[in-house]
């Protein structure tokens, strides 16, 4: 870009800027682009570059730094994903990227593990391995109403499954220790459930 074309590139940008610090009419964004003879796209990056417009989360295609944090995190949640492209400078909605992973063949689904760790959330035959129980043990504790949880619909099928968390497993151990088996429970993730400060307590 030479001289002229800078000079000429930071009128428009005054030109932008004023655009936006005033409601806008109808047809005047067609009437300042035809005006200016740039299109919609060229002036909404503008715009959003002098931060006086918000960007559309889907409206530009992914670049290559997003790609490149896509694919080391894929398999990760949706929330793991879309923090990890915040924290580098980008702006995705979690229905964003949860379309780009399926056009990239990339499975979100996460071990039991990760979920229990990054979404705070424990599928009954996790929990009944960490407390050396059969799964059905600890259904029967969920349904005597000993276990609480929370129903959740974020499941990509949109069917309800049980949200189990760190705060309800820690008021089943408080609460009945009695019928426990302590002996059986993993030991190092028992100190961790009952010292850790959960959400909600």
């Amino acid at each position: 870009m030479n001289d002229n074309e800078k000079i000429k590139y930071k009128h428009l940008e005054e030109a932008v800027r004023h655009l936006y610090t005033h409601p806008i009419g109808k047809g005047e964004v067609n009437a300042f682009c035809k005006k200016h003879n740039i299109n919609h796209n060229v002036l909404s990056k503008i715009a959003c570059k002098l931060q006086v417009r918000q960007p559309k989360k889907n409206n530009y295609g992914w670049n290559e730094g997003e790609i490149k944090i896509l694919t080391k995190y894929k398999g990760k949640s949706y929330s793991y994903i879309r923090r990890n492209l915040k924290a580098a400078g980008f702006c995705r909605s979690d229905s964003s990227i949860a379309n780009k992973c399926k056009r990239m063949g990339f499975s979100l689904e996460m071990d039991p593990a990760s979920m229990a760790l990054e979404l705070d959330c424990y599928s009954r035959p996790y929990l009944a391995s960490l407390m050396g129980v059969s799964e059905t043990t600890v259904k029967r504790w969920i349904d005597r109403g000993l276990l609480k949880f929370n129903k959740s619909q974020e499941s990509d099928k949109g069917y309800l499954y049980y949200k189990i968390t760190s705060k309800h497993i820690k008021d089943f151990i408080t609460n009945h220790v009695s019928i426990l088996e302590i002996a059986k429970i993993d030991k190092f993730w028992l100190v961790d459930m009952l010292t850790k400060t959960h959400k909600g307590t």
